[in-house]
């Protein structure tokens, strides 16, 4: 007597599980998106930036990248400068007033080169800015809010992406949490 109930139950938890794994297709492409695309530990709030993973896309990592590596820069910068120039005590550095500069003792000023343009003169030393350095500046301190833009771009893409995908989402989960699969049997009947 039991045994055709117990078969209709199976069968019922067959149809259940064909219906959801029909429901999640297509999954992998997905995850993989966003495995690929979102960080280990994303910041809370897209605003803060550092959600969207490094090496995911070629222009944030650029953005990053100039935000990061600037002193390398201005190392190399003032190396080369230094060889170019002959003037051991020259320095390149930054500062949030006045930005990138090539500072030179006074004493110095007179045998700067034609590229360099006068910024500012101190008591004891003269700045000055090259095309070169100018260039890197605005790139720079642009970097941040350009980081941060993409990264917002890159994210809303990311919904465009999964937009898609989620009503196939919704449904996996509503055939999840149904009490036909949690409990096949139909508890009206008893």
């Amino acid at each position: 007597i039991a045994i055709p109930s117990v078969r209709n139950q199976l069968q019922e938890t067959v149809d259940h599980l064909k219906h959801l794994t029909a429901t999640l297709t297509g999954w992998p492409l997905v995850v993989d998106e966003l495995n690929r695309a979102i960080a280990d530990e994303p910041a809370t709030l897209i605003r803060d930036g550092g959600v969207i993973r490094d090496g995911y896309d070629a222009e944030l990592d650029e953005y990053r990248a100039l935000r990061k590596d600037s002193g390398d820069f201005l190392l190399q910068l003032e190396i080369q400068e230094r060889a170019r120039t002959g003037i051991k005590t020259l320095r390149v550095q930054y500062n949030r007033v006045h930005g990138y500069y090539i500072e030179l003792p006074r004493s110095q000023s007179e045998s700067v080169p034609e590229n360099y343009t006068r910024r500012q003169t101190l008591k004891n030393a003269e700045r000055f800015i090259t095309p070169e350095l100018k260039v890197f500046e605005e790139k720079v301190l642009s970097a941040n809010d350009k980081a941060l833009a993409r990264e917002r771009y890159l994210y809303e893409n990311l919904f465009d992406f999964l937009t898609p995908a989620l009503s196939s989402l919704f449904e996996a989960s509503g055939t999840i949490f149904t009490k036909e699969i949690l409990n096949p049997t139909d508890k009206t009947s008893e």
